[in-house]
C-alpha cells in the first residue's frame, strides 16, 4: 500500500462505488449517534440530542435513497429510549416532525390493495417501532391531531 491509501473502515478498493460509500458511512453515522448516545453524561445530553443527534438523524431518513439505510435508522431509533427516559423531563421539540419524516418513508400505501413484499411489510414494522418509541421518549405522550392521524392511517 502506498502512503496515501487509507485503511481499514475508510479503506475502498478501485470497483467500489462512491455512492456506496457515501451510504454506508449514513448508516454508521445513525448507528453510532444512537449508541453514542446511550454515554453520554445526562447533564449534556438534551443539548446534544436537540443539537446534533436528532437533526442528523433526521437528515439521514431524508435524505437516503437507500432502503437499507432507512431500516437501519429506524432499527436504531429505539436505542435512544431509555437514555431520554432517564432525563425525566426531557421536552422532545423535534418529535412530531421526526414522526411524520418517518411516515414519509413509507414506500408504498400500506391501506392500498396492492399486493405488499416482505420488504415492505418489514419496513413498516420499523417504522411503527420506531414511532411508538419516539411518543414513549416524550415527557408529554399527547401526540397533536394531525400525527395521529398519519399514524392510524398505516
Amino acid at each position: 500500500r502506498g502512503p496515501g491509501e487509507k485503511k481499514g473502515l475508510f479503506s475502498s478498493s478501485p470497483k467500489t462505488n462512491k455512492k456506496e460509500l457515501v451510504e454506508a458511512s449514513r448508516i454508521i453515522a445513525a448507528g453510532g449517534l444512537t449508541q453514542g448516545s446511550r454515554r453520554i453524561p445526562q447533564a449534556v445530553l438534551p443539548s446534544r440530542l436537540d443539537a446534533s443527534v436528532f437533526p442528523t438523524l433526521m437528515s439521514i431518513l431524508v435524505d437516503t435513497k437507500s432502503s437499507e439505510v432507512r431500516e437501519g435508522l429506524l432499527e436504531a431509533i429505539p436505542t435512544l429510549e431509555n437514555p431520554i427516559k432517564k432525563l425525566g423531563e426531557y421536552n422532545f421539540r423535534a418529535r412530531d416532525q421526526f414522526i411524520e419524516s418517518i411516515i414519509k418513508t413509507i414506500p408504498a400505501d400500506p391501506a392500498s390493495k396492492a399486493p405488499s413484499s416482505p420488504g415492505l411489510l418489514r419496513h413498516v414494522l420499523l417504522a411503527l417501532k420506531a414511532i411508538s418509541s419516539l411518543f414513549l421518549m416524550s415527557a408529554t405522550p399527547a401526540v397533536p391531531q394531525p400525527v395521529q392521524d398519519k399514524v392510524t392511517q398505516f
